[in-house]
């Protein structure tokens, strides 16, 4: 398994009323068994008992055993998929028509990023319509300050994807100088075979993947 997230959440309780409940998110590729479309999300009560068998497993086998309960917990009706997707866009803007925040690039959800962007995409756009000589103007520049740097944070969530979930490395044997040196190198652009993330073997002749 690559990554998982846990987060308290506020949620519907049988009489009506709010109560605390935990969220989980796995991040892992689906077994290559399961009846899976990459191009479509999957509602509560669509998904299937291979891939939700699968997400127990993982949870079971590679989770502290409280995190793994609570995933073991969790009713069927209750799981989703959502398949991870991002897109590089060659061009932000058409005529009167332009793109911002999440809209201007589809990254993936590793970076945490969106947020972060949508405000710089404002102050950006900003900063143009207050110093150009018109609107057109104004929506050139700000497609040429934006749209690559948009495009950068999705090639920055395929490394993260990569070095998370597609070819992580064993969680249990990574110190904290190991982790430190494996974020430098995820964030750089870098591989290393230590890390399971380049070809080749890894240390003992363990394949990297």
């Amino acid at each position: 398994m690559g990554q998982a997230l846990f987060y308290l959440i506020t949620a519907i309780a049988p009489d009506g009323g709010l109560e605390p409940a935990v969220s989980w998110v796995l991040y892992a590729r689906p077994p290559r068994e399961a009846a899976f479309d990459p191009s479509l999300s999957y509602p509560p009560g669509r998904v299937t008992q291979t891939l939700i068998g699968r997400a127990r497993a993982l949870a079971r086998d590679a989770l502290p055993t409280a995190w793994g309960e609570v995933v073991s917990r969790t009713a069927d009706e209750d799981v989703t998929v959502q398949p991870v997707l991002d897109l590089e866009l060659p061009r932000i803007r058409r005529g009167r028509v332009l793109l911002a925040g999440d809209a201007s690039s589809l990254v993936r959800p590793h970076t945490a990023a969106g947020a972060t962007k949508a405000l710089l995409d404002a102050l950006c756009l900003e900063e143009e319509m207050s110093r150009a000589q018109s609107l057109a103007e104004a929506m050139a520049s700000y497609e040429v300050r934006r749209r690559e740097q948009g495009n950068q944070l999705v090639k920055l969530g395929r490394r993260m994807g990569r070095d998370q979930v597609e070819k992580a490395p064993v969680w249990s044997e990574m110190t904290p100088q190991r982790m430190g040196a494996w974020a430098r190198a995820t964030l750089a652009g870098r591989s290393h075979y230590l890390y399971g993330n380049a070809p080749g073997p890894r240390p003992g002749g363990v394949p990297a993947g």
